[in-house]
């Protein structure tokens, strides 16, 4: 499959053919590949190719092969939009359901409690340019693979398998806490001790075995924004950053800045939360720090 970064993402003018998003939550190609982060399962006119490795989109392709009159594809046009609405609607629930920020808060501090820093990871830290205290005031710990817990914690919280006695991750490394502008943990991205391909992912219930399982989005259904505070302020600024993980932590503290990251830099598929969170700072001034090679 392509890098992400070369699929588009979906706007009004380039909406997305699988579930009509233009807030820029879905993706596609040239080449007619989509990633629909709404739908998921067969569809007419389309062929399923499974999820992403991360769990967020589910890829499809377009079915040229189908060679079907003006009444037929009338009739699957119909039958998408219906299919779109019930299952949107469906995920609107889930995401109306999903656990207030007060009580992930509340359950990740017991999960992080369980929980140490690996000699390993403490190293890449320190590698990273972090001291021991900044690196105890983010919070951040180790999880090996399939990472067992010694108190049980509810399986709608986001990563935590069905047993309520262990996490889904597939890989060891260490949880980058995502607090968000009242500080609550609502998330977490996990950094690959060793990674082939993508160092990064999201802490996550939704597997191809769960497909219906907690996700991270919060429950205005939008993913969320994580803002780190330095440890003294140097200036009254906010930097925009990409990703979720050590990058915006690292960049509030070596420039006394208040940051915010959005997952793959794309804040506008987060408004709702974007806007709270920038009414909530109040600073005036803002500054964009971008990745090399960021469009």
């Amino acid at each position: 499959m392509p890098s992400i970064r070369s699929f588009t993402p979906t706007r009004q003018s380039n909406p997305c053919l699988i579930c009509s998003d233009i807030k820029g939550n879905c993706r596609q190609t040239p080449e007619d590949l989509h990633l629909c982060m709404s739908l998921s399962g067969a569809l007419p006119g389309f062929r399923y190719l499974g999820q992403t490795k991360d769990g967020l989109w589910a890829k499809y392709a377009i079915d040229n092969g189908l060679k079907q009159s003006p009444q037929e594809r009338e009739q699957r046009w119909q039958d998408q939009q219906l299919l779109r609405q019930q299952r949107a609607a469906a995920e609107a629930d889930r995401h109306a359901q999903a656990l207030p920020a007060i009580e992930r808060d509340r359950h990740y501090r017991q999960l992080l409690s369980q929980l140490s820093l690996h000699p390993a990871d403490k190293a890449d830290l320190h590698h990273r340019g972090l001291t021991d205290e900044q690196i105890e005031a983010w919070g951040v710990k180790s999880v090996e693979q399939w990472q067992r817990l010694s108190i049980e914690l509810p399986h709608e919280l986001t990563g935590v398998a069905l047993d309520g006695r262990s996490l889904i991750t597939p890989r060891p490394g260490y949880l980058c806490p995502i607090r968000d502008v009242d500080g609550y943990i609502v998330g977490f991205q996990l950094r690959a001790r060793v990674s082939k391909d993508r160092r990064y992912g999201w802490l996550t219930g939704k597997t191809k075995k769960r497909p219906n399982g907690p996700t991270n989005h919060l429950p205005n259904g939008e993913l969320p924004l994580v803002v780190n505070r330095p440890g003294q302020a140097q200036r009254e600024s906010i930097a925009l950053v990409e990703g979720l993980g050590a990058k915006p932590f690292i960049l509030s503290q070596r420039l006394g800045l208040v940051t915010i990251g959005a997952a793959g830099g794309i804040f506008a598929a987060s408004p709702q939360t974007f806007k709270v969170t920038l009414d909530q700072l109040g600073h005036k001034n803002i500054e964009f720090y971008p990745d090399a090679g960021a469009v």
